[in-house]
């Protein structure tokens, strides 16, 4: 059975103003703003006009970071911000009644932090790096002091307190630099990515008051017939309302260098308790969908995901049905002149079944899309 007919994205708005190459972006929880950030040490954010497909840049957010912001994800209340960058720190900004502001500055890295991620309480962040550690950091009660943050003194003339984070675990696992780090959508665990090619699941272990990895997705960990033969550069989770199988836990799909996809099934493992995560398995590998690397992966609350490589373009996949295997139905070359660092799409559908998705390039552009 063939793939639902898609028609490939139709590209609505480009958005120009950063100096140098984007690498991410990253809509608020409710879909009303996009933040992206790059190489010009600054993180802008960008809201809807009145006119048709008109977005404007509305803040840029500035003098944080020493070197490129690599990553930006949102709190889940919208209210703030975290940011990794090269210079080795990640700043947390936050929305005060009149603009934003930095709430803490979280150090410890050696070197280049690749990515942040928030979970979905708000309360863990976990970043990676070129230093090849995982850190969990925890937000502590504003102003309770302590904690591994850098005190700032934004927010004195409105009274604010800066936010305080403590270090709650540094893990040690992975053979190369961390690519990213990505929170499971409503579950307490998140994956880890790596240029050593394996993804890492880790979970809070209770007894221990710790982090552990619960299991590495790797090819050498599975005997050669699975997992990714190169750098796994990011991963996405499949978001709930898209759920097609009730009885299915969760789905995760990574991306790597390998030119490849994978889409992975957890369920639980037999004996698991409430702390332990799924168990992940291949449910499919898509081999060679792009001609080069696949940097960016993301999944729409519509059902389909889409990736974007360093061949310049972005691809679309689809299932063809319940227990049917997903396919490649679009693909854009020239989506970007340049690396297609970074897809995302906005939480909010359309009222038509349609999907927004946002784009970042070596162009230095960021693009919106439908599907």
């Amino acid at each position: 059975m063939a793939a639902h007919p898609t028609a490939p994205p139709q590209l609505l708005a480009t958005l120009s103003g950063h100096t140098d190459r984007v690498w991410c972006v990253s809509w608020s929880p409710d879909g009303t703003t996009l933040a992206s950030c790059g190489a010009d040490k600054t993180i802008r954010l960008w809201t809807r006009d009145t006119a048709p497909n008109t977005w404007t840049c509305k803040v840029i957010l500035e003098d944080a970071h020493e070197r490129t912001v690599r990553r930006v994800a949102w709190f889940p209340d919208g209210t703030k911000l975290a940011a990794a960058s090269f210079d080795g720190t990640v700043s947390v900004w936050r929305r005060t009644a009149s603009t934003w502001e930095v709430g803490a500055v979280l150090e410890g890295h050696e070197n280049e932090v690749k990515c942040v991620d928030v979970d979905q309480a708000g309360i863990f962040l976990a970043t990676c790096g070129r230093d090849k550690t995982v850190w969990i950091w925890e937000l502590m009660d504003v102003g309770s002091g302590g904690g591994d943050a850098m005190d700032t003194d934004a927010g004195a003339d409105e009274g604010l307190q800066p936010l305080e984070f403590e270090c709650a675990d540094l893990k040690r696992g992975h053979g190369g630099d961390v690519k990213s780090v990505v929170w499971h959508p409503c579950q307490p665990f998140f994956v880890s990515t790596s240029y050593d090619d394996s993804i890492r699941v880790w979970a809070h272990d209770p007894a221990r008051d710790e982090w552990r990895c619960a299991q590495e997705l790797a090819d050498t960990a599975s005997g050669g017939s699975a997992g990714h033969k190169g750098t796994v550069w990011n991963a996405a989770f499949e978001p709930m309302p898209a759920r097609r199988d009730a009885n299915a836990e969760c789905r995760l799909a990574t991306c790597s260098d390998d030119r490849g996809v994978i889409v992975w099934s957890a369920t639980a493992a037999p004996g698991a308790t409430a702390d332990d995560p799924p168990q992940f398995h291949v449910q499919q590998s898509l081999a060679d969908v792009h001609e080069r690397s696949v940097l960016s992966i993301d999944w729409s609350r519509t059902g389909v995901f889409a990736t974007g490589g360093s061949d310049d373009a972005i691809c679309v996949y689809r299932e063809a049905g319940l227990n049917h295997p997903f396919e490649r139905v679009a693909r854009v070359e020239h989506a970007h002149e340049g690396d297609v660092n970074c897809v995302t799409f906005c939480p909010a559908v359309g009222e038509d079944g349609s999907a927004l998705m946002a784009t970042a390039g070596d162009d230095k552009m960021v693009r919106l899309w439908t599907i």
